[in-house]
C-alpha cells in the first residue's frame, strides 16, 4: 500500500508471522522459554506473556509485577523486524535492548537468582 499508513512491508509481515510461529512452536516444545528450560533462569522477556494476559484482564499492579517493560514488547518487535530491514530505527532498538537488560539484571538481583552466586 503505497502513500498510506502501513508501516509493514510484505516481508517484514512474512519475518513478524515467522518469528511468532517460531515461538509458538518453541514453546509447546519446551514448554516454555528455552534459556529457563537449559539454564535454570529467567531471560529477559520472562513473564510478558503473564504480564500481557493480567492487563487483558485490567489487573495492572500483576502485569507491572510480571514485567514491568511488557508494553514495549510490541515496540521491540516491530523495532527488531524494521532493524533487519532499516538502518534508521538502530538507535531506538538499542536503548530498548539496554532497557530490557538493566531490568531483567535489576530483576535476577531483586529476586536472588543469579547465576554465578
Amino acid at each position: 500500500m503505497k502513500g498510506g499508513l502501513c508501516i509493514f512491508t510484505k516481508k517484514d509481515f512474512k519475518l513478524l508471522i515467522l518469528i511468532f510461529i517460531s515461538v509458538l512452536i518453541i514453546n509447546t516444545v519446551f514448554g516454555g522459554c528455552v534459556v529457563r528450560y537449559f539454564l535454570n533462569v529467567d531471560c529477559p522477556f520472562c513473564g510478558s506473556t503473564r504480564a500481557c494476559i493480567s492487563f487483558i484482564h485490567l489487573d495492572f499492579k500483576r502485569a507491572f509485577y510480571y514485567h514491568p517493560l511488557f508494553m514495549l514488547l510490541p515496540v521491540y518487535l516491530f523495532l527488531f523486524v524494521k532493524v533487519l530491514n532499516e538502518n534508521r530505527y538502530k538507535k531506538w532498538f538499542a536503548i530498548i535492548c539496554i532497557l530490557y537488560v538493566v531490568v531483567y539484571l535489576f530483576r535476577l538481583y531483586y529476586y536472588k537468582k543469579l547465576l554465578f552466586v
